[in-house]
């Protein structure tokens, strides 16, 4: 699986909580990616997490959308978007 997260200057530290409950339910998270839309670095993004910057339009969608584009080919069975 993989959390694709539309970020606009709130803490991350919730993210680290969500992706060990699903390890214990058996989901392998593999991938974190972070999109930072507001120009302002994410706090606490998980260790290993790849984050890039965006121009904050379009709102999540914008980001959701440039994920799945960028990257169809290699896109995880299982996708978060949050």
């Amino acid at each position: 699986a993989e959390f694709v997260v539309s970020h606009c200057g709130y803490d991350l530290r919730w993210l680290a909580d969500a992706m060990a409950e699903l390890r214990a339910c058996g989901v392998d998270v593999r991938r974190t990616t972070v999109y930072s839309k507001c120009g302002r670095p994410p706090r606490n993004a998980p260790n290993g997490s790849i984050l890039e910057t965006l121009p904050n339009v379009g709102r999540c969608d914008h980001a959701y959308a440039m994920h799945a584009a960028r990257r169809y080919d290699r896109l995880e069975p299982l996708v978060f978007f949050l």
